[in-house]
């Protein structure tokens, strides 16, 4: 009887390592599937966007909006060059003062301060 025991033990320890088996490739599968179907799915809404994008860009066209104004009966159009003023001069930003540093107080980090070099940022262009 001993050996009928130890027999049936390695008989269910092969089946359940079969059964591992045997799940984790119908697993791989499952996600190999998934990762298709995804990716599939990914690349039809990227070529919608495309699509879509696309479009926009001919709706915000000029010519098209004109093209909808003279259908409208609307008197508007495009401005000739002539017809638009450009404005020279950009206000210029504010000039920065450079901050000045707080006097030293004699602590336990003087000693790392002697090899460390202050870095500050230019201000002038």
């Amino acid at each position: 009887m001993k050996g009928l025991g130890k027999l049936l033990f390695g008989f269910a320890v092969v089946t359940s390592v079969f059964l591992l088996y045997v799940h984790e490739r119908v697993e791989i599968f499952r996600v190999s599937y998934q990762i298709h179907g995804r990716s599939s799915e990914l690349s039809k809404k990227s070529e919608e966007f495309r699509r879509l994008s696309f479009e926009v860009a001919q709706l915000r066209s000029p010519q098209y909006l004109e093209g909808k104004l003279q259908e409208l009966s609307l008197p508007l159009t495009v401005p000739q060059e002539i017809q638009v003023l450009r404005i020279s001069g950009v206000p210029q930003a504010p000039e920065l003062k450079p901050v000045p540093l707080p006097a030293h107080s004699p602590n336990l980090f003087d000693f790392l301060g002697q090899w460390i070099q202050v870095a500050q940022a230019r201000t002038d262009q």
